[in-house]
């Protein structure tokens, strides 16, 4: 008796039966790339293309800015430097505003005058002032002066000795006439009338 074959159950793929998966699978794969590049490029439209506009606008704010702040350095600098020009030139405010106030002070010049007068031992026989000379609209001159008188007596060495003093004065005082005459019955004893301007600040 012959033994039995093993039982075969027929099985087979053919190619073709393959091929449409795989084609499926290889468009899923595709339309899957294409879904993320478009993802993608919304993103960066939406998203970075933003970004990429606030950091340029930022750029721009930030070189103005350091511009700014370096125009603000030099002029830190600057006021700096004036400050100290300013402070060594303060100890010298006083001897120039001595020299011309900023008022008038004529009661104060006639007194120094007067003062002045009898420390040259003379006598003061007329001290007075004229009007004041005040700058016109068209004038651009920030000062202003009058004009002072003073007569006095003594001997000749101490009128010029007091013309002297006049010259020299703290307050500018230019002396614009002198003129000396012997005193009547003296033979050492002299007039002297002085005319001079003394000039202020206005402005």
């Amino acid at each position: 008796m012959k033994p039995r074959s093993p039982l075969k159950v027929p099985y087979s793929v053919s190619l073709s039966s393959l091929f449409p998966k795989i084609q499926e699978e290889k468009t899923a794969s595709l339309i899957t790339l294409c879904l993320t590049l478009g993802a993608s490029a919304l993103l960066i439209v939406f998203a970075i293309a933003p970004t990429m506009g606030t950091i340029t606008q930022l750029n721009t704010s930030l070189s103005d800015n350091q511009f700014v702040n370096s125009q603000l350095e030099t002029k830190i600098q600057n006021l700096s430097a004036l400050q100290k020009q300013y402070d060594s030139l303060s100890e010298s405010l006083p001897v120039v505003y001595r020299a011309i106030p900023q008022s008038a002070d004529i009661t104060v010049l006639l007194g120094q005058i007067q003062a002045l007068a009898q420390r040259s031992a003379l006598a003061v026989i007329r001290l007075q002032t004229f009007p004041i000379e005040l700058p016109t609209v068209k004038q651009t001159t920030t000062h202003s002066s009058f004009v002072v008188a003073v007569d006095v007596q003594g001997s000749y060495t101490d009128v010029v000795r007091f013309y002297a003093a006049l010259g020299s004065f703290e307050r500018i005082l230019t002396l614009d006439t002198l003129s000396i005459a012997r005193s009547s019955g003296s033979t050492d004893t002299v007039r002297a009338s002085i005319r001079g301007t003394a000039y202020f600040k206005t402005l």
